[in-house]
């Protein structure tokens, strides 16, 4: 049996309208934050810039704020935040400020945070040393037997008179002031042997924090005779001063 009488939109009143969902709004993402300089002092202009993404290709508003810094944030001054992609603000003291960025797209919200540490141009280098002085050697004196002869009395002709015999004992003394400074990185004393006699060198370490003048000794045997040069040097780290002295040995 048909129903000649019915309705059309009875027949369908089962039937619900198809509703059209929203379009997704996806949140913004930040990409990188560039610091320049990447080493910041203070009074120094620095600028912090900011990139964001937005998949859907809304637009970006960034926001800054210094959220705290290690010292006082009345030290920070913002100088200029008119584009707020880059930020340009500077630091009149040393100090780490933590920096907030916000960028918002369509209602959608990225933040994050970075930290900015500022220095000082006079702290930035470790500066560590002590005054070193000059070494002077003061005298010289050789002693063999009952003779002696003296650097200070024999500096006209650079020789000492006294005749000494190979393979016998020569006693040798040298006087060093180390300057005003008791203090120094590294001192030694030394007796250089050159000429005829056989090469050799005798050296004595200064110990750091030694009176300022001091007698090194050394014991010496020629081994060979001939026209010897003595030479006596006195270093204070890279400070270094000489004397020096003939002798013949004879047979």
């Amino acid at each position: 049996m048909f129903c000649n009488s019915c309705k059309q939109d009875e027949v369908n009143s089962d039937v619900e309208p198809i509703v059209e969902p929203p379009p997704q709004n996806d949140p913004p993402m930040i990409t990188a934050i560039v610091i320049q300089p990447t080493t910041p002092l203070i009074n120094e202009e620095i600028t912090v810039t900011a990139s964001a993404i937005d998949q859907d290709g809304d637009t970006l508003d960034y926001v800054w704020a210094i959220v705290r810094c290690s010292q006082s944030l009345g030290d920070s001054q913002v100088v200029d935040a008119t584009n707020t992609q880059a930020l340009k603000w500077k630091s009149t003291t040393p100090q780490v400020c933590t920096l907030q960025i916000t960028v918002t797209a369509n209602a959608q919200i990225a933040s994050t945070y970075i930290d900015i540490k500022v220095q000082d141009p006079l702290a930035a280098f470790e500066i560590n040393g002590v005054y070193i002085p000059f070494p002077l050697i003061k005298n010289a004196t050789l002693v063999y037997g009952v003779n002696t002869c003296k650097l200070q009395d024999i500096l006209a002709s650079g020789n000492c008179p006294i005749a000494v015999k190979k393979n016998e004992a020569i006693q040798i003394s040298v006087d060093v002031d180390w300057g005003t400074e008791t203090f120094s990185v590294d001192r030694a004393v030394n007796l250089t042997i050159s000429g005829d006699c056989l090469p050799r060198e005798l050296m004595q370490n200064q110990s750091l924090g030694s009176p300022k003048t001091n007698t090194y000794s050394f014991n010496w045997i020629a081994e060979t005779a001939g026209a010897c040069l003595l030479t006596f040097g006195a270093s204070n780290y890279q400070l270094k001063s000489t004397q020096g002295v003939g002798i013949k040995i004879s047979e």
